[in-house]
C-alpha cells in the first residue's frame, strides 16, 4: 500500500481469531522493510490505530503471526 506523500493516516485492523498483525514499512522504496508496529486484535474485534504524523513509507503491508481472515484498511485525511 503506498504510504509516500500523504497527511494523517489510520489503520482499522479486523481478524477472524486471535491475532497480532505487525505493519511493516519500506522506507527507500527498494524493498528495504522494517516493523513499524504490531498490534495484538482479537477475533472479531475492529482496531483503530492513528498513525504519527511523522510517519512516512513508500510501501506498507501487514503480516498476521497464525492463520486467519484479516482486514487493513488505510484511510488519509
Amino acid at each position: 500500500y503506498l504510504m509516500n506523500g500523504f497527511g494523517e493516516k489510520t489503520l482499522v485492523l479486523k481478524a477472524d481469531a486471535d491475532a497480532t498483525v505487525t505493519l511493516e514499512a519500506d522506507v527507500d522504496g527498494w524493498g528495504t522493510w522494517v516493523k513499524a508496529g504490531a498490534y495484538a486484535l482479537k477475533a472479531g474485534v475492529e482496531r483503530t490505530v492513528e498513525l504519527p504524523a511523522a510517519f512516512a513509507a513508500y510501501w506498507a503491508r501487514v503480516r498476521a503471526d497464525r492463520a486467519c481472515t484479516a482486514t487493513a484498511q488505510f484511510s488519509y485525511r
